[in-house]
């Protein structure tokens, strides 16, 4: 099974991904009408995200449970279980540093069973109660623009034709992955793993090429940055590399080697 938290290498090495994603994202999120609205609906959709994420911890917490349980576990399994907790309470934390979650990156599953998966499961409550809280201030917010912009344009009907107008409904569908069908949230490679609305998306992964399709926003080299200018970076220099290959004739100097 491939890493379904990234794009393919084959998709990395062909211009015409990086050009698409970009304008996709650069179209969906920057348009008139979306502009308005993207900071709630991400802050919207990431609430609901960790929401269904605590249902996936919720049912991986009870496996565990079991696992823990059942006679002559290997040592190498529970270590597997506790990297589980440990990397998805860790990115938790990294991502939302507000959320007052107690520290499990220094408890041994060996030694503290049930303690280790009693302060797991007190942090997930924990986190599912900001959450939710999270997920309801954000809905209030965007009503209340809304409200703000009937106000503004003179009635419902003058914004919903400033949404036809500046938005595409066929776009969004792409972009926020409303067309799967499949499970929001899956747990694949010892991680949880987000497959719904990756548009929402603020990558902080280091690497290059390690950012969800439609995220819009990626780090390069630690800086952040919106999708369309960081895959333009990448077609220049992917443009760059292949002058230099032609210029200098490396594909028939490795071929006569």
């Amino acid at each position: 099974m491939g890493n379904q938290a990234k794009v393919p290498l084959i998709g990395n090495i062909m211009a015409s991904r990086w050009a698409y994603e970009g304008l996709a994202t650069n179209q969906f999120k920057n348009n008139k009408y979306q502009q308005l609205y993207f900071d709630i609906e991400r802050q919207i959709s990431n609430a609901s995200y960790r929401e269904n994420w605590a249902d996936k911890i919720e049912e991986q917490l009870q496996e565990a449970s079991g696992t823990i349980n059942a006679p002559n576990t290997s040592p190498g399994t529970l270590k597997k279980v506790e990297s589980f907790f440990k990397a998805e309470f860790k990115d938790l934390k990294t991502e939302y540093p507000k959320v007052p979650l107690t520290d499990i990156m220094n408890m041994d599953i060996i030694t503290a069973k049930q303690s280790f998966l009693k302060t797991c499961k007190q942090n997930l409550d924990t986190a599912s109660k900001y959450f939710h809280k999270e997920l309801d201030d954000a809905t209030s917010k965007k009503e209340h623009l809304e409200e703000l912009l009937v106000q503004k344009l003179g009635s419902v009907d003058a914004l919903r034709k400033f949404e036809h107008m500046h938005s595409n409904d066929r776009l969004k569908d792409i972009v926020t992955n409303s067309t799967d069908g499949k499970d929001k949230v899956i747990v694949t490679g010892n991680r949880v793993i987000r497959k719904y609305h990756p548009v929402f998306i603020q990558s902080k992964d280091v690497g290059l090429f390690s950012a969800p399709f439609y995220a819009y926003s990626k780090s390069f080299f630690g800086i952040q940055m919106e999708t369309i200018w960081f895959n333009v970076i990448i077609i220049w220099l992917m443009t760059l590399m292949l002058y230099c290959i032609l210029y200098f004739d490396v594909l028939r100097k490795f071929l006569e080697r």
